[in-house]
């Protein structure tokens, strides 16, 4: 009697796990893109190589099979674009412009948004998002790509799961037909396997002078009253990432419209830009001496 109620009660537990894993099963949702090409502002060159993988993505099949590329192309698997850069640099933003330019539909997620708490559940996680995108035909964002991407370990229950994760996921990038756009600040911390998958890899660096000239052109209107030339916030603003920039602008369109100041002028420009200086050099001081006991408990459990 002992042992048909042990088998009973293993199955009432199976039984509830099987339902706990139903209702934590992970929905995804797609969304059209506000960004456009036109508004994003990159150097000619970067924009000349971000056009030539929108321009595969969308002549995929003609440019393989008119140009014999299937020599070296095979199958039909995953279209891996990878944008990195220092953070800022407008790598997200890119990438929504990117698939807009495609014509698509865009599901942004990270890997906080993948890991699953149970056993296969971050494995079942990525199938479900691939099945999502195959089958509707969207194009996925995976923004700080790096947490994901990184080299292979071992030593600990906790790497030898990430690492299950990891081969899946490769599987995954193999045997799919999606369109997938990695987003990082750390490429260097790619393992090779991903490297190699890459079929266009994109730098996005910080903006130089031109190109900041067009950041704050963009994001402060000629109405703004300013005393000081777009020229001048581009040499103030030297180092600054493009979201910094527009962090700035909307400081300065929250205090004109309460009144705190009437114009924007040179030394209110220098205070702000000094502030985020000052937290950026905080910040890489912090991550050199990042501790372990200090990172989520989400992250720490999959090194």
């Amino acid at each position: 009697m002992g042992n048909y109620s042990i088998i009973e009660n293993e199955s009432d537990s199976n039984s509830e796990s099987k339902e706990k894993n139903k209702s934590e099963k992970k929905e995804f949702h797609a969304y059209v893109p506000s960004w456009t090409m036109d508004e994003v502002v990159l150097s000619d060159q970067v924009r000349d190589s971000i056009k030539d993988a929108i321009a595969f993505c969308k002549n995929r099949k003609k440019i393989i099979e008119e140009w014999h590329f299937n020599r070296f192309l095979k199958g039909n698997g995953t279209i891996c674009i990878n944008l990195y850069g220092e953070p800022g640099t407008g790598k997200t933003t890119a990438a929504n412009a990117m698939v807009n330019a495609i014509g698509l539909k865009a599901v942004e997620v990270s890997l906080a948004e993948i890991l699953g708490n149970l056993q296969g559940q971050t494995e079942q996680n990525l199938s479900a998002l691939f099945k999502y995108a195959e089958d509707n035909n969207y194009i996925i964002i995976f923004n700080d790509a790096d947490s994901m991407l990184s080299q292979r370990s071992a030593g600990t229950a906790n790497s030898d799961s990430m690492n299950i994760s990891k081969d899946h996921l490769l599987n995954l990038l193999d045997s799919t037909s999606v369109i997938i756009i990695f987003t990082t600040n750390f490429m260097k911390n790619y393992d090779e396997a991903f490297k190699s998958r890459m079929l266009f890899n994109i730098g996005i660096s910080l903006p130089n002078r031109e190109e900041r000239i067009a950041l704050w052109k963009f994001h402060v209107d000629s109405k703004m009253p300013k005393s000081i030339s777009y020229e001048e916030l581009a040499d103030l603003s030297d180092g600054l990432s493009g979201r910094n920039i527009r962090q700035i602008a909307m400081t300065m369109g929250i205090r004109l419209t309460v009144g705190k100041i009437k114009i924007i002028e040179k030394s209110i420009i220098e205070i702000e830009v000094e502030k985020i200086k000052s937290a950026i050099r905080n910040v890489t001081e912090k991550s050199e001496k990042v501790d372990e006991k200090d990172l989520p408990k989400s992250v720490l459990n999959h090194l």
